[in-house]
């Protein structure tokens, strides 16, 4: 990247928008954040409460576009 001292905070957000693309192709089930909220060791009340709002539709489409460098020359 342009800035070297940030490749490791580069590669964070890199894992994370991918890890964006897979959940919108995935989707959430119930079950599913129901299973990684009980791995957080959450009391089963707050596990039922909260694992309503973790769930999501999966096959929604979307584009991700990864250059090694982002400029007006890679734009083109």
């Amino acid at each position: 990247g342009h800035e070297p001292h940030l490749d490791n905070q580069h590669e964070m957000l890199l894992a994370n928008c991918l890890a964006q693309s897979e959940a919108l192709m995935k989707g959430r089930t119930l079950e599913e954040a129901r299973a990684q909220l009980a791995a957080k060791n959450l009391a089963k009340s707050e596990v039922n409460r909260i694992a309503p709002h973790r769930v999501f539709k999966g096959n929604r489409p979307s584009i991700t576009i990864v250059y090694d460098k982002l400029d007006p020359f890679s734009l083109d």
